[in-house]
């Protein structure tokens, strides 16, 4: 089973380094409408959102984790709309792919 799991790791790994390629030519609108489909999505889906949530933390009480970690884990409808909102937020940020943010000389 743990071999299952490293290669679905590896495999979801090599997936993300081919999306980034794909993201990092995208332009700024481009991948400002995708964040506000994300952040729509998680609106729409956040009863299935919560169910999913519910299964983890009945799983995670089962494994013993602390009350502090299975509060963490906990998503309700204030979570899941500050999870939106966040996404939301990245849109009103200044895109910086592509700009140099800070640049110093080193003495050495």
């Amino acid at each position: 089973m743990e071999s299952s799991l490293t290669d679905e790791m590896t495999q979801l790994a090599r997936q993300a380094k081919q999306a980034s390629k794909a993201l990092a030519r995208l332009t700024t609108a481009e991948k400002n409408v995708c964040l506000e489909a994300m952040a729509q999505s998680i609106r729409q889906n956040s009863d299935k959102i919560k169910e999913a949530n519910a299964i983890d933390l009945q799983e995670a009480e089962i494994s013993g984790l602390s009350n502090a970690l299975l509060d963490r884990l906990r998503l309700d409808d204030q979570r899941i709309e500050s999870m939106a909102a966040g996404l939301e937020a990245i849109i009103s940020l200044q895109d910086p792919v592509g700009r140099v943010l800070d640049e110093r000389i080193r003495p050495n």
